[in-house]
């Protein structure tokens, strides 16, 4: 059973939270650990410089804005959510050395990879609804599989889908 630590205590998330963790030796938690990284920011920031590049490339200029807001819409993403988590310094459930930059990325409260994905998603959503709604799903896939290895609350993923997708929608106006 994990230890809840946190300076927001809430005893439905740390319940459900450990519920829904695998243990790091089952079989399926290689599996949600490299789904987990799917939402990393360096996989996003090469998908939208490849899709930019395929614009120019094609003389696509939608594509090149929607390139362009996206990475926008990340960079606020990434700094709102950076403030976020150092305000409310939520400790993890599980020590994540080996899975995270400690240094960078030591708090859980709000998820950023759920922050980031669902940022992206909505994104993409106004520039293409059906690769956006696909792009959701993912976020969620994601979100779930940060809960199941342990390195989020329910709660930490909740607020991140939600924080990112508002901060992509308030940047569209």
């Amino acid at each position: 059973m994990n230890t809840y630590h946190s300076t927001v205590p809430c005893y439905w998330d740390d319940l459900l939270s450990t519920y829904l963790q695998l243990d790091p030796s089952s079989h399926e938690w290689h599996a949600y650990s490299c789904t987990a990284h799917l939402g990393d920011g360096n996989l996003a920031i090469v998908l939208l410089l490849l899709c930019y590049l395929w614009g120019i490339a094609h003389d696509n200029d939608t594509l090149r804005h929607a390139s362009k807001s996206t990475f926008m819409v990340l960079v606020v993403e990434a700094v709102l959510i950076t403030l976020v988590k150092h305000t409310i310094r939520r400790e993890r459930p599980r020590d994540p050395s080996g899975f995270v930059a400690i240094s960078y990325d030591k708090y859980s409260f709000p998820s950023g990879h759920s922050a980031r994905i669902a940022a992206f998603a909505t994104s993409i959503y106004f520039f293409n609804k059906p690769l956006g709604c696909l792009l959701g799903i993912l976020a969620i896939i994601i979100a779930l599989a940060r809960v199941r290895i342990g390195i989020h609350y329910v709660a930490d993923v909740i607020a991140g889908l939600i924080l990112g997708a508002v901060i992509a929608k308030v940047m569209r106006g």
